[in-house]
Protein backbone atom coordinates (compact mmCIF):
# COMPACT_ATOMS: atom_id res chain seq x y z
CA UNK A 1 0.00 0.00 0.00
CA UNK A 2 1.24 3.47 -0.88
CA UNK A 3 1.11 5.71 1.82
CA UNK A 4 1.16 10.07 2.00
CA UNK A 5 3.89 11.62 2.95
CA UNK A 6 3.06 13.05 6.47
CA UNK A 7 2.50 16.41 6.69
CA UNK A 8 1.96 17.49 10.09
CA UNK A 9 4.64 16.52 12.76
CA UNK A 10 3.71 13.46 15.16
CA UNK A 11 4.89 15.93 17.85
CA UNK A 12 2.24 18.50 16.50
CA UNK A 13 -0.65 15.61 16.66
CA UNK A 14 0.27 14.26 19.79
CA UNK A 15 -0.01 18.15 21.41
CA UNK A 16 -4.04 17.75 19.45
CA UNK A 17 -4.27 14.92 20.95
CA UNK A 18 -3.32 16.09 24.66
CA UNK A 19 -5.97 19.30 24.25
CA UNK A 20 -8.51 17.46 22.75
CA UNK A 21 -8.30 14.81 26.09
CA UNK A 22 -8.48 17.62 28.11
CA UNK A 23 -11.15 19.23 26.61
CA UNK A 24 -13.28 15.68 26.17
CA UNK A 25 -12.78 15.44 29.63
CA UNK A 26 -13.96 18.76 30.84
CA UNK A 27 -17.04 17.97 28.31
CA UNK A 28 -16.01 21.00 26.16
CA UNK A 29 -16.21 18.85 22.82
CA UNK A 30 -19.17 17.61 20.71
CA UNK A 31 -18.18 14.43 19.52
CA UNK A 32 -20.83 12.08 17.59
CA UNK A 33 -20.43 8.69 16.31
CA UNK A 34 -19.64 8.76 12.55
CA UNK A 35 -21.66 6.83 10.17
CA UNK A 36 -18.58 5.37 8.96
CA UNK A 37 -18.16 2.67 12.01
CA UNK A 38 -17.74 -0.25 10.33
CA UNK A 39 -18.75 -4.13 11.62
CA UNK A 40 -15.94 -5.75 9.33
CA UNK A 41 -13.34 -5.18 9.69
CA UNK A 42 -14.21 -4.50 13.61
CA UNK A 43 -14.27 -0.70 13.58
CA UNK A 44 -15.63 2.26 15.59
CA UNK A 45 -14.92 5.78 14.22
CA UNK A 46 -16.43 9.55 16.39
CA UNK A 47 -15.36 12.84 15.18
CA UNK A 48 -15.78 16.52 15.81
CA UNK A 49 -17.17 18.31 12.80
CA UNK A 50 -15.48 22.10 12.73
CA UNK A 51 -16.50 25.29 10.29
CA UNK A 52 -13.66 24.40 7.89
CA UNK A 53 -12.60 20.45 8.93
CA UNK A 54 -13.51 17.74 11.23
CA UNK A 55 -11.30 15.26 13.48
CA UNK A 56 -12.09 11.92 13.04
CA UNK A 57 -11.12 9.02 15.69
CA UNK A 58 -11.20 5.27 14.86
CA UNK A 59 -10.67 2.58 16.86
CA UNK A 60 -9.75 -0.13 14.63
CA UNK A 61 -10.15 -4.10 15.33
CA UNK A 62 -8.31 -5.81 12.41
CA UNK A 63 -8.66 -9.77 12.30
CA UNK A 64 -5.12 -10.56 11.21
CA UNK A 65 -3.45 -7.57 12.54
CA UNK A 66 -2.73 -5.23 15.78
CA UNK A 67 -5.65 -3.29 17.28
CA UNK A 68 -5.11 0.40 16.16
CA UNK A 69 -6.13 4.01 17.32
CA UNK A 70 -6.02 7.14 14.36
CA UNK A 71 -6.63 10.46 14.74
CA UNK A 72 -7.46 12.22 10.87
CA UNK A 73 -7.51 15.38 9.63
CA UNK A 74 -10.05 15.99 7.32
CA UNK A 75 -11.20 18.96 4.97
CA UNK A 76 -14.61 20.40 4.56
CA UNK A 77 -15.11 17.98 1.69
CA UNK A 78 -14.15 14.61 4.01
CA UNK A 79 -10.67 14.21 2.31
CA UNK A 80 -7.97 13.39 4.94
CA UNK A 81 -5.50 16.06 5.13
CA UNK A 82 -3.12 13.93 7.23
CA UNK A 83 -3.62 11.16 10.05
CA UNK A 84 -1.52 9.86 12.88
CA UNK A 85 -2.03 5.52 13.36
CA UNK A 86 -0.93 4.13 16.38
CA UNK A 87 -1.00 -0.21 16.97
CA UNK A 88 -1.37 -1.42 19.83
CA UNK A 89 1.99 -2.92 21.55
CA UNK A 90 2.38 -6.21 22.74
CA UNK A 91 2.98 -4.60 26.09
CA UNK A 92 1.34 -1.45 27.22
CA UNK A 93 5.13 0.75 27.70
CA UNK A 94 3.67 2.84 24.05
CA UNK A 95 2.86 6.82 25.53
CA UNK A 96 1.04 7.47 22.10
CA UNK A 97 -0.90 4.39 22.23
CA UNK A 98 -1.35 4.82 25.92
CA UNK A 99 -2.52 8.60 24.68
CA UNK A 100 -4.71 7.69 22.12
CA UNK A 101 -6.74 5.00 24.21
CA UNK A 102 -7.02 7.06 26.83
CA UNK A 103 -8.82 9.80 24.17
CA UNK A 104 -10.54 6.61 22.67
CA UNK A 105 -12.19 6.09 26.21
CA UNK A 106 -13.41 9.37 26.95
CA UNK A 107 -14.88 10.21 23.45
CA UNK A 108 -17.01 6.52 23.76
CA UNK A 109 -17.49 7.39 27.21
CA UNK A 110 -18.86 11.15 26.41
CA UNK A 111 -21.04 9.85 23.27
CA UNK A 112 -22.71 6.71 24.63
CA UNK A 113 -23.62 8.54 28.10
CA UNK A 114 -22.32 6.59 30.80
CA UNK A 115 -23.11 8.37 33.59
CA UNK A 116 -26.45 8.84 32.85
CA UNK A 117 -26.55 4.84 32.26
CA UNK A 118 -24.34 3.95 35.00
CA UNK A 119 -26.51 6.40 37.54
CA UNK A 120 -29.95 4.71 36.41
CA UNK A 121 -28.96 1.41 36.70
CA UNK A 122 -27.32 2.30 40.19
CA UNK A 123 -30.56 4.14 41.10
CA UNK A 124 -32.56 1.21 40.17
CA UNK A 125 -30.40 -1.81 42.04
CA UNK A 126 -30.49 0.68 45.18
CA UNK A 127 -34.58 0.76 45.31
CA UNK A 128 -36.53 -1.78 47.44
CA UNK A 129 -39.21 -1.99 44.44
CA UNK A 130 -39.02 -4.64 41.70
CA UNK A 131 -36.45 -2.89 39.24
CA UNK A 132 -37.39 -2.97 35.08
CA UNK A 133 -40.51 -2.67 32.71
CA UNK A 134 -43.19 -5.20 32.93
CA UNK A 135 -43.88 -7.07 30.23
CA UNK A 136 -47.19 -5.78 29.28
CA UNK A 137 -46.18 -2.40 29.20
CA UNK A 138 -42.94 -3.00 26.60
CA UNK A 139 -45.55 -5.16 24.32
CA UNK A 140 -47.59 -1.69 24.49
CA UNK A 141 -44.50 0.67 24.21
CA UNK A 142 -44.11 -1.67 20.61
CA UNK A 143 -47.74 -1.34 19.53
CA UNK A 144 -47.45 2.17 20.32
CA UNK A 145 -44.42 2.71 18.16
Amino acid sequence: MVQAVSTIPVEKFRAIARTLLEKTKAKQVNWVRSRKSNPDPPATTYEVVLPQSRLVLTYGMPRAEPDFISLQMQNSTGTTVDSWSVDDPESNDDADWRLLRELFMQVHLVVTGWDSVLSDVEKALASNDPIGTKPATIRQIIQDY
